[in-house]
């Protein structure tokens, strides 16, 4: 459970790092005789056979599944909620409000789809994860103001 949350972590790092403007790892990746390009494609490729693999292997273990069961000692539906927007926001579950506003505004910076206003398809996919994001942080700011 906690291996397969690292992976996810590090796989959302590295497609952040992948994916962003980084002149150093344009740089780097010329250096090495690579072509960023390609590197862009054959990352998304393999993300795609990862995401496959992962998907297929992890709902027909049961093994697994009886592991997620053990870890999951809470079945209420404000549980699942509070897990399903720490899982939004890209955090472990139970992070302090302090964590979760940066998670927040990390998000943001990266989904606004005001980034993507050249590109409808991807637009449309920032402006659902926005709405997520937002639900999620408002949602967290309400149990704030509870305390």
């Amino acid at each position: 459970m906690i291996i397969n949350r690292l992976k996810d972590i590090l796989r959302a790092e590295l497609s952040d790092r992948l994916t962003s403007e980084d002149s150093s790892l344009k740089d780097w990746f010329e250096k090495a005789g690579l072509s960023w390009e390609e590197s862009q494609t054959d990352y998304q490729k393999y993300a795609d056979e990862y995401d496959k693999y992962y998907k297929s292997s992890s709902s027909s273990s049961s093994q697994q599944q009886s592991q997620y069961q053990q870890y999951n000692t809470s079945s209420s539906s404000a549980s699942s909620k509070d897990r399903e927007y720490y899982a939004a926001l890209e955090i472990p579950y139970g992070s302090s409000f302090a964590v979760v506003k940066k998670a927040y505004k990390k998000m943001i910076r990266v989904y606004h789809p005001d980034l993507y206003h050249n590109q409808p398809e991807k637009q449309d996919i920032a402006q659902k994860v926005t709405r997520k994001i937002n639900e999620a942080y408002n949602h967290f700011e309400q149990k704030e103001k509870n305390k």
